[in-house]
């Protein structure tokens, strides 16, 4: 009998070092309730799918996720299509909450307010929300509450304009299925991409997107609004979206080719712009993204 006590007290220990935490579920994730379970690293288990409705006539090449429903569920765990919210976001939420280094719009706190977050790392840092939100489209179908997301990531502290350009990928072209803005390097002066464009256009300081022409034969379709040199961010511009997306008239813009960036051009002029690029607004706004 004394032998098997002495067993149990020297073998609980090695039997308890084992047990993990509970993966971290998408409601968890939501409520910065992340304490108490395990974020998950970047698995890759979810072959592309094949069978999603095409946009705007194109087919879906990018999604691997479980379904075709934009956004991420529990049953996308193992997509890496959701590795932003079930990875990289919960892990940061994870240590906003034990106060370590930690970025956001606002205090990071278990079943608290929404925040939106910056997440450093890589070439390409990016910011993103503690909501679950899919994307662009979902974003401007709710201005007033998302209204912050291009003011977050304007941020002095972490927008050089005169280096980077914050880029919001498109339905049909992004790979993740949780909202994220890529903050990338602008086009370098051998290809300027969007900017040999916003260079020579004439300013527009209204609150609303208006197409930039004369448009090549092979660029794509672009909508503007413009600060004035040395004025500093592009305000409303989630809301000057919401009112392209919903202005109709014989050529609408087709949402789910939309992305949208905030840029400075060689003028010092700061755009926010959105553009039908079939390839998704990095390669058009972006060094370093096949053009």
């Amino acid at each position: 009998m004394m032998r098997f006590i002495k067993f149990l007290l020297v073998s609980l220990p090695a039997f308890s070092s084992v047990v993990q935490a509970d993966d971290c579920k998408s409601n968890e994730i939501q409520h910065k309730d992340v304490l108490k379970c395990s974020c998950q690293g970047h698995p890759d288990k979810c072959p592309a799918l094949t069978n999603c409705n095409p946009i705007c006539n194109l087919s879906i090449d990018n999604r691997k996720t479980k379904s075709c429903v934009p956004g991420c569920t529990d049953a996308d765990a193992p997509c890496k299509g959701c590795g932003i919210w079930f990875s990289t976001l919960c892990n940061h939420i994870q240590d906003c909450l034990n106060k370590k280094a930690c970025d956001a719009s606002g205090k990071v706190q278990q079943n608290g307010p929404m925040v939106w977050m910056y997440l450093p790392g890589g070439n390409e840092p990016l910011i993103t929300t503690t909501d679950r939100l899919a994307g662009i489209e979902e974003m401007a179908d709710h201005p007033t509450i998302y209204k912050d997301a291009f003011n977050f990531a304007q941020d002095p502290k972490h927008f050089e304009p005169d280096s980077r350009a914050l880029v919001l990928n498109s339905v049909r072209a992004r790979t993740m299925e949780q909202f994220h803005i890529h903050k990338c390097f602008r086009p370098t002066t051998a290809s300027p991409r969007a900017l040999a464009r916003l260079d020579k256009a004439p300013p527009n300081l209204t609150k609303k997107l208006v197409e930039i022409l004369p448009k090549g034969p092979k660029e794509p379709r672009l909508w503007c609004m413009s600060v004035a040199k040395g004025q500093g961010a592009v305000t409303g511009f989630v809301e000057a979206i919401e009112e392209l997306f919903h202005r109709g008239g014989k050529d609408p813009v087709c949402k789910g080719r939309a992305g949208a960036a905030v840029i400075q051009d060689n003028n010092q002029r700061r755009w926010g712009c959105v553009t039908d690029n079939q390839q998704g607004p990095l390669p058009y706004f972006c060094a370093g993204h096949n053009h």
